[in-house]
C-alpha cells in the first residue's frame, strides 16, 4: 500500500465523520449573516446592538469550546 493511499483513506474517514459538523457550522454562519442583513434593513441602532451582543456571545462560546475540549482530552486520556 502506497503512503498516499493511506493518507487519502485517512482523510476520507475524517470527512465521513466530520461532514455533519462542517455543514452545521456553515448554516450557523449563514444564519448570523441573514440576521445581520435583516437588522441592517431595520435600523443601524439594531444592527449595532446585535454586533455588540455577538462579541459577548462569541467570547462565551470560545470559553466553552476550550473548556469542553479540555474535559474531553482528560476523559480520553484517562482511558489509555
Amino acid at each position: 500500500m502506497d503512503s498516499d493511499e493511506t493518507t487519502t483513506s485517512r482523510w476520507k474517514k475524517i470527512l465521513i465523520v466530520a461532514w455533519p459538523l462542517i455543514l452545521a457550522n456553515s448554516f450557523w454562519n449563514l444564519q448570523l449573516t441573514i440576521d445581520r442583513i435583516f437588522l441592517g434593513t431595520l435600523s443601524t441602532e439594531a444592527l449595532g446592538a446585535a454586533m455588540a451582543v455577538m462579541g459577548v456571545f462569541r467570547t462565551e462560546s470560545y470559553f466553552n469550546l476550550v473548556f469542553s475540549k479540555g474535559c474531553w482530552s482528560v476523559a480520553f486520556n484517562s482511558k489509555i
